[in-house]
């Protein structure tokens, strides 16, 4: 038996020796030609190894190293390379040769450049089945003849995504990322360590086998947890990455989601001086990969007031984005409605269809400002249409309507700091001598080609504030005509009823008196025009006649009390050099406190 078990161990080392003294004496470099063949043959894309080409088989694990290393991209792509390696080390286990198994215990990417592009149609050079397709034998590889890779890792990696109908590049780089598996048929572990844009990126993920990946019609299980600046992702799925175009299906939820720090680090945007986003939008990535996913998120921030319990259903198909139902709770309200947007080919369509009911106007101030200087329940319906290729060219091409209204609720005095001086605080004290009652809010405007124009009303107890404009927002400009009416019959005499214009933009609006406004020669030509449209809005959006199913001493939601009406006092001609004073100073007062309303 002794015998017997130094005869195999001696035929064992014989072998072995033997594979060392080919490894060593085998000039590895003749098979660069084979190698690219056989990948050219696979995915219809160049292969070459420009720089070393070496085997060091002095070791249990011999180790390949190929130096300047370059992968051919689609024939379409504008650039010549999909991806290009400084080095590449590749560790192969010995003793599996001898069963004539290929098991690569690592392998090991050193400063590659990867470029990920779409044409103008959205298709991406990623795509294996148009590989195979593109001069490939098969969309299709055999899972025994691919070799058992255990570890993939990259190592300090620049990565771009090029948009083909844009130009805009999205970069990305890579400090670590490891891929493992022990066989083809083990599920693949992938720690990924890097930053988007510049932003902190930390994924990790359970995905399928190499078996069931190289099979690429064929459902790839994915399994997801990632953290993108302060935001947090997790999904499970299934992707089939040969599928023209990629078809991707997925289960998200997140407890905590930053959208605008999202948008910044997915588009690339920098700080802006205007409020919609001006960058070109991805269009092409629409008709890159099909989608269908569910949404859950806890809390969503980063769209203006924090958002609550968002559920979502998500889909892209044929270059269509659909958002539908989405439901939220925004402040104590329900928002309900959908979003799409659609790669027309030149440009996007974005529409959008969404409802806001009973939302509690102090919470959203407080989150947006940190003060409820306004309360009230708070109910909005936004229906736009329009086209472009960013955010801003779409709105400010839209088309539709936007009504934003409240009901009875209180004044924080601080609202109108500016009423603290002057006639305005002779004829109502806001900031003490009792309670400033809110009747209603009122925003309601029709969009044409992004001009929205319409009325706005502040109505309380004391002073109706009525006025119409439009506002821009392609350029986000403002022009609005306000008028500050008292409703205090006995003081009337002596209101400043001289009109404020609020011109410049909706990030830093500016106010002037404006004295030959018609509205100020005319009052009743826009009451009129004001009170119609404040009861019709009112009843659309289920406010009472008092903006909340009552009724108003004042006799309704944005209309005069018929005492002050019968009043008079409409003009100041005649009145003393002492009245013009206290008026002038009224109308300083009221400049401040629409620019700060327009600011909150």
């Amino acid at each position: 038996m002794k015998r017997i078990i130094l005869g195999a161990v001696a035929v064992v080392v014989l072998i072995v020796g033997g594979l060392f003294a080919y490894l060593a004496t085998t000039d590895f470099s003749e098979y660069r030609s084979v190698i690219a063949e056989e990948v050219q043959a696979a995915t219809g894309r160049s292969f070459k190894v420009d720089g070393d080409f070496g085997l060091s088989v002095f070791t249990m694990t011999p180790a390949l190293r190929m130096t300047n290393v370059t992968f051919g991209n689609a024939k379409w792509a504008k650039e010549p390379s999909m991806m290009q390696v400084e080095r590449v080390d590749a560790e192969v286990r010995l003793l599996p040769l001898l069963t004539g198994d290929v098991v690569v215990k690592r392998v090991v990417l050193h400063r590659p450049t990867i470029l990920f592009e779409t044409d103008t149609n959205g298709r991406g050079n990623w795509n294996l089945q148009a590989m195979a397709e593109s001069g490939g034998n098969s969309a299709r590889i055999d899972p025994g003849s691919v070799p058992t890779i255990q570890q993939i890792r990259i190592v300090d990696a620049d990565m771009r995504y090029l948009d083909g109908r844009t130009g805009r590049v999205m970069k990305m780089t890579i400090e670590n990322t490891i891929a493992e598996m022990s066989t083809n048929q083990s599920p693949i572990v992938f720690d990924f360590k890097g930053t988007l844009n510049g932003a902190p990126v930390l994924v990790r993920a359970t995905l399928g086998s190499i078996a069931r990946l190289v099979q690429w019609d064929k459902p790839w299980p994915v399994k997801i947890d990632a953290d993108i600046g302060k935001s947090k992702l997790v999904g499970s799925g299934e992707t089939k990455i040969g599928q023209t175009p990629m078809y991707l299906r997925m289960k998200l939820k997140s407890d905590h989601f930053d959208l605008k720090e999202f948008t910044q680090i997915t588009t690339g945007a920098k700080t802006r001086t205007k409020l919609f986003n001006t960058e070109p939008l991805p269009l092409a990535l629409l008709r890159a990969f099909d989608a269908e996913a569910t949404l859950e998120v806890k809390t969503l921030t980063g769209a203006g007031p924090k958002f609550s319990d968002l559920s979502a259903e998500f889909s892209v198909k044929d270059g269509v984005a659909v958002l539908k139902p989405v439901l939220t709770t925004m402040a104590g309200g329900q928002v309900r409605g959908s979003i799409s947007l659609t790669d027309a080919g030149k440009a996007g369509v974005l529409r959008i269809d969404t409802k806001l009911d009973k939302a509690d106007l102090a919470q959203i101030l407080t989150q947006m400002t940190g003060q409820p200087t306004l309360t009230g329940v708070l109910n909005a319906d936004i229906q736009l249409s329009g086209s472009g290729l960013s955010m801003s060219d779409m709105l400010g091409t839209s088309s539709g309507t936007i009504r934003v209204v409240s009901g009875q609720g209180n004044l924080n005095h601080q609202f109108f700091g500016f009423l603290s001086k002057g006639v305005i605080n002779a004829v109502t004290p806001w900031s003490g001598g009792g309670e400033v009652r809110v009747i209603c809010t009122v925003n309601d405007f029709k969009v044409d080609k992004g001009i929205a124009s319409g009325i706005s009303i502040l109505d309380t107890n004391r002073v109706l504030v009525r006025g119409k404009g439009s506002i821009d927002l392609g350029n986000e400009t403002l022009d609005f005509v306000y008028q500050p009416v008292t409703k205090d019959a006995s003081l009337l005499s002596i209101a400043a009823l001289v009109p404020i214009r609020v011109t410049g933009t909706i990030s830093n609006p500016n106010a002037s008196p404006d004295v030959g406004s018609a509205i100020a020669n005319a009052p009743g030509t826009v009451v009129g025009v004001v009170e119609g449209a404040a009861a019709k809005v009112g009843n659309l959006l289920g406010l009472g006649s008092d903006g909340s199913g009552g009724s108003s001493a004042g006799g309704g939601c944005g209309v005069m009390p018929k005492s002050a009406e019968n009043a008079g006092g409409g003009s100041t001609e005649g009145k003393s050099t002492g009245a013009k004073k206290e008026e002038k100073s009224g109308v300083e007062g009221v400049i401040d406190g629409v620019k700060g309303l327009f600011k909150q």
